[in-house]
């Protein structure tokens, strides 16, 4: 009843509110992320596939008591951390609406590592 009355008293709000009720809806746009941004996230992650591969059979294979272990342990969690950077920037590209083929497989790439990584602990 109030707005009835508002657009009888005032028509050219009544025209204003009858433009707003009917404007098409726009979906924000879609992203493309620049091949730099997809790099990045391809960079963080497929050098982590070489680097799990070799923590995890020349490690295995060492005496711990060499410094041997302590080397591989820090390129271990300095891996853990460019693979984990690889995943978080990718979901956040993607976030944005930037998706491509690219970016949607690097970042499950690096989310594949990550698990690689992780399976001891759920094994």
């Amino acid at each position: 009843m109030v707005l009835t009355d508002a657009v009888a008293a005032d028509p050219a709000f009544g025209r204003l509110l009858e433009t707003a009720l009917h404007a098409p809806s726009m979906a924000p746009p879609r992203l493309r992320p620049s091949g730099k941004e997809t790099a990045w996230v391809w960079i963080l992650g497929l050098p982590q596939i070489f680097v799990s591969y070799v923590i995890t059979s020349v490690v295995l294979q060492l005496d711990y008591s060499t410094g041997w272990a302590v080397f591989f342990t820090v390129v271990f969690y300095g891996s853990v951390v460019m693979t984990a950077a690889g995943v978080w920037y990718g979901i956040r590209l993607m976030r944005r609406r930037a998706r491509t083929g690219a970016l949607t497989t690097a970042t499950v790439l690096n989310a594949l590592i990550l698990m690689f990584y992780f399976r001891p602990f759920f094994i």
